[in-house]
């Protein structure tokens, strides 16, 4: 299994790749820490695709450098609060990639969510996050179970 994960905390990046590792095996995990990141590896989706997005949904736009990109009107906006909303409605602009699996991990509550983006595109679920990955790991078990529908936690 492929994963992409959007998350800017190392640590529980770190904590999320050893979870994951341990329950489902031979995995590859692909670690992404910024919005603008994530927004410059979408070609290489659209020729690898992988089995399943997992995005933060609050993570920031890029590294403080130099070479920092610019952010786009939208973001300097709504700042690092719909960083993972943002790059789902950027998946779903390509047809080879629209359809891929995505969990909306966050520490929202399920209202704030529905505040945020009153639409979620199919195959797209809402995980929390927690130091628990009890509910992620049911969730990503339950996408690739043969038949499933996207669920809101």
């Amino acid at each position: 299994m492929n994963i992409v994960s959007l998350e800017d905390d190392e640590p529980f990046w770190n904590l999320l790749k050893e979870t994951l590792e341990s329950e489902f095996g031979d995995i590859h995990l692909n670690w992404i820490h910024t919005e603008s990141g994530f927004y410059e590896r979408i070609p290489d989706f659209i020729r690898n695709p992988p089995d399943l997005f997992l995005l933060d949904v609050m993570v920031k736009w890029a590294d403080a450098s130099a070479e920092m990109p610019i952010p786009p009107p939208e973001i300097e906006r709504e700042k690092y609060f719909r960083a993972g909303l943002r790059c789902r409605r950027r998946l779903l602009e390509h047809q080879a990639i629209a359809s891929i699996p995505v969990i909306l991990y966050t520490v929202l509550e399920q209202g704030d969510i529905d505040l945020v983006d009153k639409y979620l595109p199919p195959n797209t679920w809402v995980t929390p996050k927690t130091g628990n990955l009890r509910e992620l790991i049911k969730t990503v078990n339950q996408i690739f179970k043969k038949g499933s529908t996207p669920r809101v936690v």
